[in-house]
């Protein structure tokens, strides 16, 4: 897990205060009483960050980029609510790209860099059998939060988080290593930055970056490794389309923003 972990405030609420207990014992999340306010400190730090619950939302709230003197903290808010996650993608069924590279249904698949889960919720909604982990635990308790709010709603999807779809925190190596051997493992890793765009990116990538920061070549390679001995059949690794292939792929599965590089399971 990763130093200085992101502290939890207790809100009023007696039911979404158990839960935010319940959050802090099983993420190791340090609790605050006092939700006056979050502090800054110096750009992409990880003290200017808390999670808070506004109404019975759960957000991580904080400063990516640091002090602006002239207007302020550039404050995000981010959550996840998997009721608004509309999933636009080219072709339909199996001619989708995702569905493409990871493989035919039926199939199980972990996501061993989860993140914010879409595409982890795009393939349970669509079939696969996924499981998951995400190694920033203030990221997880955005995910469970998200689903106890799923599942309040009267909608047939909640099922695909008691059938479908399963996450815990924990390194993707580690957990791969004491896990059912899935079909395909798949590896989103963040993106380095695209030396061409000069807009700030979403607000949720300014936040994993911050917290998480993007992958480094030696540590891809022996994340793809080892999910390549996990997996029984293939290893998918999303990229960004202005990347060349990784070294070893099969094939690449390519759109007009992403490609997936595609590896044989050893």
């Amino acid at each position: 897990m990763n130093a200085s972990p992101i502290p939890i405030l207790l809100p009023d609420d007696v039911f979404l205060r158990q839960f935010a207990e319940e959050l802090a014992r099983e993420l190791a999340l340090p609790i605050l009483q006092d939700s006056a306010g979050i502090p800054s400190a110096s750009p992409a730090s990880r003290e200017t960050f808390a999670l808070r619950f506004v109404d019975d939302v759960l957000e991580l709230q904080g400063d990516p980029r640091g002090e602006i003197p002239e207007r302020g903290p550039a404050r995000v808010r981010v959550s996840v609510d998997f009721s608004r996650e509309h999933r636009h993608s080219r072709g339909t069924g199996k001619q989708q790209p995702l569905f493409r590279a990871v493989g035919p249904r039926p199939r199980t698949v972990f996501d061993a860099t989860l993140g914010f889960a879409r595409d982890a919720y795009h393939l349970a909604c669509s079939g696969y059998h996924v499981s998951g982990c995400e190694r920033e635990p203030a990221i997880v308790a955005l995910l469970r939060d998200g689903v106890r709010r799923a599942q309040l709603l009267p909608s047939p999807r909640k099922e695909v988080f008691e059938d479908l779809l399963q996450f815990r925190a924990g390194d993707a190596a580690e957990v791969l290593a004491c896990t059912p051997p899935p079909d395909t493992v798949y590896v989103d890793p963040m993106f380095p930055p695209n030396p061409r765009d000069k807009a700030l990116p979403k607000k949720e990538i300014q936040c994993l970056r911050a917290l998480v920061g993007p992958a480094g070549a030696d540590e891809l390679q022996s994340l793809i490794e080892a999910a390549r001995v996990a997996a029984t059949d293939r290893v998918v690794v999303k990229r960004p389309h202005w990347v060349r292939p990784l070294p070893g792929a099969r094939h690449r599965v390519k759109t007009k923003l992403v490609c997936y590089d595609v590896f044989a399971a050893q």
